[in-house]
């Protein structure tokens, strides 16, 4: 299904009204442990609970731990 979409020559101006648009950014005021805590929660859920597509699991951090893991050798000098 295809949409067209046409535009108009004529523009609008109107008056709005004056207001503070700074946003409150909860996020700056994280300390390192709550961010710790977020991260951890959110690996466990990628870990045990997001669903990952077959073709893309081995895009994920954990299939490239297990890939590193049995392909790791011990070098001696």
């Amino acid at each position: 299904m295809f949409q067209i979409i046409r535009f108009n020559d004529y523009i609008e101006v109107t008056q709005a009204h004056e207001y503070d648009r700074r946003a409150d950014k909860p996020w700056t005021r994280l300390t390192p442990k709550d961010k710790a805590a977020i991260r951890k929660e959110l690996n466990e859920f990628k870990s045990s609970e997001m669903e990952v597509h077959e073709d893309s699991r081995h895009l994920t951090r954990s299939e490239m731990f297990r890939t590193i893991k049995s392909h790791s050798h011990v070098w001696c000098v």
